[in-house]
């Protein structure tokens, strides 16, 4: 049996969330071809419970509240703030108010819409209440924002554009975490064989696309002071990396600069757990870099049980993790899975070790400066 988690990619469902998704996609009554399931704080603590996590990361997921307004955004926000610092023991009088590292929910603060007609501006206000006054864990950021890349580049459209540089400048200022998260992806036709849902395919190209361009545009060399954890293991992103890096000498970078900022992202295993899949981030991610997610409710709980044990497996039997991996001391492989110990023992943390320490929990609360 796995230790306790920690969950980095758990959705909150609101009524707020549900009216705006179903404002966009009143024909199927959700979101990029999903329907929008049922939440609520006791059933997201009794799917935690039963899968051992000690602690959930809420995130709303695309397209968030950002379509409603900066307003919208803010209501979504102090509604995922109340329901973290809620503490059930101490509102039943049975013990003293946990801290922050302690309690059962933490949250990605979702952003107004990058792109808007209002500027920036809104971005930024954000951001510091966010991380400010009222303690989120960090941002939730989309893979796009109309037809603009997250990242900001020399050239109109894609895949970026200019005017988004001072939200990464006050991310970086405030060394935030920000979540990279897959929006819907304007392509036509719109749903392959008729009817797949985007998240099952055009998430994780969406995913590639906006890591590929934080790397070619500079931005994951520029601001180093935030971490960045791309959902999904990054999509196909793991795949094709080299195939990126031979990109780099056009974006006046060399193709180690270009590996170096690439071993800076963070990802998380949400719905990424086949062998491949695990064999691909780690061989191009720091053990450490990488963390655990469930994707729930979104993903059924039978799949989330799959992955869990196809993560355990490959841990404890089959990785080969860090094979070449610059940062891997691989000075004890042996056998015919290609890894000893060590390797084994720096993927563990996936489940929570790596987690805690990115967010500065548990034992990592006082080290973290």
């Amino acid at each position: 049996m796995p230790p306790q988690k920690i969950d980095t990619h758990l959705h909150i469902i609101t009524p707020l969330f549900t009216r705006v998704a179903r404002s966009l996609s009143p024909a199927s009554g959700g979101t990029a071809g999903q329907v929008v399931p049922s939440w609520s704080p006791s059933l997201a603590i009794q799917f935690m419970d039963k899968y051992g996590i000690k602690k959930g990361l809420m995130s709303f997921t695309s397209p968030g509240p950002l379509e409603g307004g900066k307003g919208v955004v803010r209501e979504g926000n102090v509604g995922m703030r109340d329901i973290a610092d809620y503490d059930e023991e101490e509102e039943k009088g049975k013990g003293e108010k946990k801290g922050k590292s302690e309690r059962r929910f933490g949250w990605f603060a979702s952003l107004p819409d990058w792109d808007a007609e209002e500027g920036v501006g809104p971005v930024i206000e954000e951001i510091e209440w966010a991380l400010g006054e009222a303690g989120a864990d960090g941002v939730s950021v989309m893979t796009s924002y109309g037809d603009k890349r997250v990242s900001p580049s020399s050239c109109f459209g894609f895949p970026g554009h200019e005017k988004f540089r001072p939200i990464w400048e006050k991310l970086d200022e405030m060394g935030a975490i920000v979540q990279v998260h897959p929006t819907q992806v304007q392509v036509t036709p719109r749903y392959i064989a008729s009817e797949v849902a985007q998240p099952i395919l055009d998430y994780t190209l969406a995913t590639t696309r906006a890591a590929t361009d934080l790397i070619l545009t500079g931005t994951m060399s520029r601001y180093t002071n935030l971490k960045i954890i791309l959902s999904h293991t990054g999509g196909t992103f793991p795949y094709i990396a080299e195939r990126i890096i031979t990109q780099a000498p056009d974006f006046d970078m060399s193709k180690d600069e270009c590996r170096r900022a690439i071993r800076r992202f963070y990802a998380e295993t949400a719905m990424s757990t086949s062998k491949a899949q695990l064999m691909a981030v780690t061989a191009i991610l720091p053990p450490d870099h990488l963390l655990w997610g469930s994707d729930w409710p979104y993903n059924p709980e039978s799949d989330i049980q799959g992955s869990i044990d196809e993560l355990d497996e490959y841990i404890n039997g089959g990785c080969i993790c860090g094979v070449g991996h610059p940062d891997q001391d691989m000075s004890d492989v042996k056998g015919e899975d290609g890894v000893g110990a060590a390797g084994r023992k720096a993927l563990v943390g996936i489940w929570a070790d790596n987690a805690e320490k990115l967010f500065g929990w548990g034992k990592y609360a006082v080290e973290k400066k």
